[in-house]
């Protein structure tokens, strides 16, 4: 998905993701250390936006839980460059950034 404007959004058909997105997104988290004991609870991210932007920006906004501990983020990542190699860049520099906060909101 891509934001033309304020008010316009374009779903891109041609750009696929090569895998299913959740479970990109879901190995990311797994990559990522969260704190680790056997009771750990689970990390739940609900994306209300997850596409790049007429600004230049990929976006990422959305809240997240874990556990009893929760927030909100809105993260805005500037594309090195136009397309779409590099938009997917930016969203996974955007995620890995979510969970950093997450981590440190965490500990």
């Amino acid at each position: 998905m891509y934001r033309l404007s304020e008010t316009e959004i374009r779903v891109a058909n041609r750009n696929i993701w090569a895998d299913n997105l959740r479970e990109l997104v879901k190995d990311k988290v797994e990559q990522y250390q969260m704190p680790h004991t056997t009771d750990a609870p689970k990390l739940e991210i609900e994306f209300e936006r997850f596409n790049g932007s007429y600004t230049g920006n990929a976006e990422l906004k959305g809240s997240w839980k874990l556990g009893e501990k929760q927030g909100e983020f809105d993260i805005e990542e500037p594309l090195a460059e136009d397309g779409y190699p590099a938009l997917v860049t930016a969203l996974s520099q955007g995620l890995t950034s979510l969970l950093a906060d997450i981590q440190q909101q965490a500990n």
